[in-house]
């Protein structure tokens, strides 16, 4: 699995508190590259995905989804993804009935004990552009000290 981010206190964001709707980092605890949290509540009857998803160059395609495992009694967990890295969009689902519940967040490290996103985003056009800026600003950034 391709790791992000950096290990170490020193490497650690601070997360804003004040619950999953609250827009910022979010970590989410990982255990055997197991995701245990999930920034949805779990409802009766809900059913509930994550995946790994990007848009398509077709616009008549949409988005793509890389579906990540569940794991062990009912859902207490899901597999990351085996390509995961900084700035991958993360969808969280979970539909009861009619009803379509979505939680869109953008990965900015993983250690092998936490996944840490940003967000939330209502729509993943709007989570894919977030990413794109995060990654723009970790690709091109300006020397220090160079004045």
């Amino acid at each position: 699995m391709r790791r992000c981010g950096h290990r170490g206190a020193a490497a650690w964001p601070e997360v804003r508190l004040g619950g999953w709707e609250v827009d910022g980092l979010h970590a989410l605890r990982v255990v055997d590259a197991v995701v245990i949290d999930l920034p949805l509540p779990s409802v009766p009857g809900d059913v509930r995905w994550v995946a790994s998803i990007w848009s398509d160059p077709d616009p008549a395609v949409g988005w793509l989804r890389d579906l990540w495992v569940p794991v062990g009694e009912p859902r207490a967990g899901w597999r990351l993804s085996d390509r995961l890295a900084f700035g991958d969009v993360v969808e969280f689902g979970g539909d009861v009935g009619p009803e379509a519940r979505r939680w869109y967040g953008v990965v900015t490290s993983y250690d092998g004990a936490w996944l840490v996103l940003e967000g939330p985003r209502s729509d993943p056009t709007s989570a894919e552009r977030l990413a794109e800026r995060r990654l723009d600003e970790r690709r091109h950034r300006p020397r220090r000290g160079t004045g």
